[in-house]
């Protein structure tokens, strides 16, 4: 492309670089939360330390320079476009990309409304060329800097790895079974792996211990044996290592119980003609966010972002995926991407858990692609009767051994058709049958209260009693499993949440960005959570990886937008900090957008897709 003087007619008008800055979080990597990452605050300790300055003059602020990963001391590296071109009838520029980053580029005619002109992509280190045609309207365009890729299971992104040297397609670099994102924290070598007391404990593996407390009496490695239990757990710490899990921090087992399609509706939600005991009885326990949305109303879209901590406009997986069930562990690769997927530089919460030596298991089935990106261990059928619930417990807790469990208890209902799921558990009665579109239920449709987006008639009625009943078999399922966890010792150290995927499967709900599809319950109880906690602020599933990456002792990604909720968990504080609204995206049917501050509730319909 020739390079010529700005004409005196301009086409088009270049905004001046702007680099978009990453939410402000605080993780394990951007201890202050300036969302710049600790990695380039500690290659650049000058400009970290003053982030308002301008090191190399080229009028693009340290902390500027640190959120696109550009060198503070090096003007010509700043993220800017490299001047107007022109060529025949097209018009353009260039800028520098660097490896591993993503930049999109966006188009306005007003400064307000923007747009996708070039989406995000890989980049390598040079330069991009950004064309536009001259009949295009006169407009104005800025380069977004996203978040750079994160191809394994550590918190480090691809270009930190780059940076520090260590592998970015492994978790440990150097197999020392301490995370290369550990060792930045800790300050030791990722790349060497040592044992010079020779007691069979890499070097590092022992400082991960004796440098997690500095108030405690382990100051040396001969202060740490086979035979020591630093997080008194009970697994000693040659145990721990030989199973891969973390000496510093206490195992703990992780259930989520998962539903499908039911919104908040539980008795201790206070819904009207419902009753669940059982699940109230872990309300009891725990903690209850009153205010809790999925990122997607619809099943595969919301799981997939939940289990990578992300939104659906991030994963690029919108739709409903094929499913693969419950066969565990995989056989080759039976991926599906006919239909999209998440990203592979995208880890999720069953690699990363998986990597630090957890059993992993899945009921039900999955419905998330590729699958290879959920690699659990074991699968189980549909949980349809308490005695299948409490079999598969059994079998999980021997199976896991010593190893910690993680399971998403997956449970195909209250998903229409609503007896067609769960049946002969008590609550359907003998003459309605087991198939058809209702009046089979014994929960008294005239006893419940309508919501009112939903007409008050008869059919409605019964349509809702069917839904209730269906939960009410939920629940006795549920209770199932948590007498199973009792029975086997382990719910004391056993973190248990129950969720839902998205909102109840009736019209203007499921597939509608309106709350009765985006609003699902969201209990949480265990070891070192409050009890009997009601929390009204809003949260999302957004928050799911990130609080239990948090509870477990694990590093947070600091591309994952979501809250930990560990403080909320842990009584200390009845709000979110941080956090002022939650987001909830459709696709897939009514494209639209929804907001929520926890007293307002503002959606944007942006268009019914073609067909839908």
């Amino acid at each position: 492309m020739k390079t010529n003087d700005f004409p005196p007619r301009v086409p088009h008008l270049l905004l001046g670089m702007l680099c978009t800055l990453p939410p402000l979080t605080t993780s394990a990597l951007d201890a202050n939360a300036n969302g710049v990452s600790d990695v380039w605050e500690a290659l650049h300790p000058a400009a970290a330390s003053a982030p308002a300055g301008d090191n190399d003059g080229d009028g693009v602020t340290n902390r500027r320079e640190g959120a696109c990963w550009t060198d503070p001391d090096d003007a010509g590296s700043a993220l800017r476009t490299e001047g107007f071109q022109r060529s025949g009838n097209l018009s353009g520029f260039t800028f520098q990309e660097r490896d591993w980053m993503r930049d999109s580029v966006l188009a306005s005619s007003d400064l307000v409304e923007w747009t996708v002109l070039d989406p995000p992509r890989q980049g390598q280190t040079g330069d991009r060329e950004v064309s536009i045609e001259d009949s295009a309207p006169r407009g104005f365009y800025q380069i977004a800097r996203h978040d750079a890729l994160n191809s394994d299971t550590d918190a480090l992104t691809n270009l930190e790895e780059q940076k520090l040297g260590t592998d970015p397609l492994l978790w440990d670099t150097d197999g020392d079974k301490v995370a290369d994102d550990v060792e930045f924290l800790i300050g030791t070598n990722p790349l060497l792996a040592g044992d010079n007391d020779g007691d069979n404990l890499p070097d590092d593996w022992e400082e991960w211990i004796i440098r997690s407390d500095d108030g405690d009496d382990v100051t040396d490695k001969t202060d740490v044996t086979a035979a020591t239990d630093f997080d008194g757990d009970g697994v000693t710490d040659g145990d721990e290592f030989a199973l891969g899990t973390s000496p510093v921090r206490a195992l703990r087992n992780v259930l989520l119980f998962l539903t499908e399609d039911q919104g908040a509706d539980l008795g201790c939600m206070g819904t009207v003609g419902l009753e669940t005991p059982a699940v109230d009885a872990l309300a009891q326990s725990g903690v209850m966010f009153e205010r809790a949305f999925c990122l997607s109303p619809v099943c595969s879209p919301s799981k997939m972002a939940m289990f990578t901590g992300t939104y659906p406009h991030t994963t690029s997986a919108y739709r409903n995926v094929p499913n693969h069930g419950n066969s565990f562990p995989l056989s080759g690769d039976p991926s599906n991407l006919s239909l999209g997927g998440v990203h592979e530089d995208m880890p999720t919460l069953i690699e990363i858990l998986r990597d630090r030596g957890f059993f992993t298991a899945v009921s039900h089935k999955t419905h998330v692609q590729p699958v290879r990106k959920w690699p659990y261990h074991k699968g189980y059928g549909q949980p349809t009767t308490a005695a299948l619930a409490t079999s598969y417990i059994n079998d999980l807790v021997t199976s896991a051994g010593d190893r910690p469990f993680y399971m998403t208890f997956g449970i195909g209902a209250p998903h229409l058709p609503f007896r067609g799921i769960l049946q002969n558990q008590g609550k359907w009665s003998a003459t309605g049958g087991l198939t058809g579109d209702g009046h089979a239920t014994n929960v008294d449709a005239n006893a419940i209260v309508v919501p009112n987006c939903y007409p008050d008639e008869p059919g409605v009625r019964q349509d809702i009693a069917d839904y209730y009943g269906a939960i009410e078999c939920v629940d006795e399922v549920f209770g199932a499993v948590m007498a199973a966890l009792q029975a086997n010792g382990v719910l004391d150290e056993t973190l248990v949440i129950y969720t839902s995927d998205h909102g109840i499967g009736l019209h203007r709900s499921k597939q509608s960005i309106y709350a009765t599809g985006t609003r699902v319950p969201f209990i949480v109880a265990g070891a070192g959570i409050a009890g009997n906690v009601t929390i009204d602020a809003p949260v999302s599933h957004l928050d799911v990886v990130p609080t239990l990456l948090d509870y477990l002792g694990i590093p947070l990604f600091p591309n994952m937008p979501g809250k930990s909720l560990a403080p909320v968990l842990s009584g200390n504080s009845d709000i979110v900090s941080g956090r002022e609204t939650i987001l909830a995206s459709a696709h897939e049917k009514y494209d639209g957008r929804a907001v929520c501050d926890g007293r307002y509730y503002y959606i944007r319909n942006i268009r019914k897709i073609a067909g839908a």
